[in-house]
């Protein structure tokens, strides 16, 4: 298959929508999306706007802004539309944009205030802020300006058109626009809500105000905090202002350990983004227009996500650029590319002659899939390659095949040689294709093979996307006869794999993944590993050291059993076969979860045992603990 590599970087290629925003409210297939383009597009628009330090939009509500009277409506209203510091002012009253007359606050009041009823908690306006980058040339800002306002609120775009009133201040260091908008809808009535609930919110406000201004010439992003490594809470816009006033420090309110440890798990993530958007943008600047640009972009990308796993944050910076390409739009081109090579890579593989090179081929696929699960893909296609069955839905689940697999993955880990495992599995494979070969004609009219059915058995584990593959039968019929096949070949095969004896020094390796992977309604008896270990030291060891394991002493274990969490449901499952002995309805088998937390912890202990064992001879046989 020439085209796994493609595969691998389609599975890198695929973004979050939302990789770059804190919500999604109900945006979901919103007209406006037609202008900001597809999740994939504004994801990397927003990541891409990051490493190119392309400054934040700015759009906020003006706290305690809302009119509940007359008299504070007119007192709103003629500051934004005083002579003092004002480029221009202008209304929308019906969907139709006009300059203001100089009699229009005088009219207004009276017909916004006929509109209102009942006392909204936040009155019945909203008083909305602008902000454009220091330096931006106010007609050009007056222009981004009107178009948003019209975008935003008289569109109809986001369920009805509210009436405003809005001027361009150029009397600060930025210049900026107010919005008053009467929160009562023109059409429908339906009241103004802007939040992470509803269809218009502030991230989908900002979005719009960095898409306007950059095709106007004005670079501008809209990304989440989080997205560019700012861990900590934004200052409270009137905890700002207070210490502002006072040339003070703003006070921000300190994050909980637990908040900390999430945030610091999303900036992972991020990073883990920018990682997948660095091959994406590789990818793309193969393409002849714009390579060199999409070549820089890789490399920032690769910077981001190595500054985000040391802890650094991705900073702005007022001197950039318009982009010559829009990035969004170019790595979603890309991605879709490298979707569709995927999608034909699968198909090649399932028009191939049954076999176990077949089989071999899907699990590289999935083994791809899930290498790079970080990149978090949501694309149906990638979605069903990563998901792992599990229990019943997995028609093979085989506790001691999975574990044969950890036991070599841990031994080639440790630099050990592996070839015993592969030894075992050749053996196992043997008996499996002298079992599975009795049904070779029934297995051939429903599309398979021995051989490949005894693969099939044979991986670690089997995607949804695999199992939907074998059994995709067109005739109803043979499909149904299928499944009676797999259902066979699988009570077939674990028969085989429970008599082929394991050997002793994979055995504890694989009840440490028996006892890690299993279910927690599973019970100690329930893992064969561990009833294997148990029946070997109940005929080696002496009936001495066998009744102190049971009375509650486990140091005659530390010899058999290195491995404190194996060691430990061991002696609990001798005891209970004490108690068997002695009263057979008295027998009680341990919950595997309460030796779980052990088994996750002591891979950790291992490296200080390693380390310890020359300086500590008291720790060499009990990992640290």
């Amino acid at each position: 298959m020439g085209d796994i590599e493609t595969v691998q970087e389609a599975v890198i290629g695929h973004v979050l929508p939302d990789i770059g925003k804190r919500h999604r409210g109900t945006f979901g297939d919103h007209p406006a999306r037609q202008r900001l383009g597809g999740p994939a597009a504004r994801s990397a628009r927003a990541l891409s706007g990051n490493v190119l330090r392309i400054p934040q939009s700015v759009v906020k509500r003006v706290p305690a802004g809302g009119a509940r009277s007359t008299k504070e409506l007119k007192r709103q209203l003629e500051y934004v539309t005083r002579d003092d510091g004002v480029k221009a002012t202008w209304m929308n009253m019906n969907g139709t944009e006009r300059d203001l007359f100089k009699n229009t606050v005088a009219t207004t009041i009276p017909l916004w205030a006929s509109t209102w009823s009942g006392a909204p908690k936040r009155g019945h306006t909203d008083h909305i802020i602008l902000s454009f980058p220091h330096g931006t040339d106010v007609e050009v800002a007056e222009s981004i300006a009107r178009e948003w306002g019209q975008a935003v609120f008289a569109n109809g775009e986001f369920g009805d058109r509210w009436q405003y009133i809005a001027g361009l201040h150029q009397d600060t260091d930025h210049v900026h626009a107010h919005f008053v908008v009467n929160k009562r809808g023109v059409e429908w009535g339906q009241f103004l809500s802007i939040s992470m609930k509803s269809e218009l919110n502030y991230d989908i406000m900002r979005e719009l105000h960095a898409k306007i201004s950059t095709e106007h010439g004005v670079a501008m992003n809209a990304s989440s905090r989080l997205s560019r490594g700012i861990i900590e809470n934004a200052p409270r816009e009137t905890d700002y202002r207070a210490a502002h006033a006072q040339r003070t420090t703003v006070e921000v309110e300190p994050l909980s350990t637990v908040s900390r440890m999430k945030r610091e798990a999303m900036i992972r993530g991020f990073a883990r983004q920018y990682k997948g958007l660095s091959g994406l943008a590789g990818l793309s600047g193969d393409q002849e227009q714009g390579a060199g640009f999409m070549g820089r972009l890789k490399s920032l990308f690769d910077t981001a996500s190595q500054n985000l796993d040391e802890g650094m944050t991705l900073m702005t910076s007022t001197d950039v650029d318009v982009p010559p390409v829009d990035p969004g739009t170019r790595l979603a081109e890309a991605q879709g590319r490298l979707v569709e090579t995927a999608q034909q890579a699968w198909s090649d593989i399932q028009n191939m002659k049954p076999g176990s090179e077949k089989i071999q081929l899907e699990a590289e696929f999935a083994e791809q899939a899930r290498s790079l699960r970080e990149a978090a893909i949501l694309e149906p296609f990638f979605d069903r390659h990563t998901r792992t069955l599990e229990g019943a839905d997995d028609p093979f689940a085989n506790l001691v095949v999975r574990g044969l697999h950890a036991a070599r993955d841990t031994l080639l880990e440790e630099g050990r040689d592996g070839s015993g495992v592969d030894a075992l599995f050749d053996g196992i494979r043997e008996k499996l294709h002298q079992t599975f070969a009795q049904d070779e004609e029934r297995l051939q009219r429903v599309g398979t093979s021995s051989a490949e059915m005894v693969e099939r058995f044979l991986l670690s584990d089997r995607t949804e996307a695999q199992v939907a593959a074998w059994r995709d039968q067109e005739n109803g019929a043979v499909g149904a006869l299928y499944l009676e096949a797999e259902r066979d070949l699988a009570k077939d095969g674990a028969r085989i794999v429970e008599d082929y004896e394991v050997p002793r020094d994979l055995q504890e390796i694989i009840a440490r993944d028996q006892l890690t992977q299993a279910e927690q309604d599973k019970r100690l008896s329930d893992l064969p590993a561990i009833e294997a270990i148990v029946d070997r030291l109940c005929s080696e060891m002496s009936e001495d050291d066998l009744r102190n394991v049971r009375a509650g002493d486990a140091m005659s274990l530390k010899d058999q059993i290195k491995d404190p969490a194996v060691r430990a449901a061991v002696a609990s499952e001798l005891k209970n076969e004490a108690d068997l002995a002695v009263d057979p309805a008295s027998r009680y088998s341990e919950p595997v979860d309460q030796f779980q937390m052990l088994a996750r912890t002591t891979p950790a202990h291992a490296k200080e045992r390693a380390t310890s064992r020359d300086a500590r001879p008291d720790l060499a046989d009990d990992y640290g603990l």
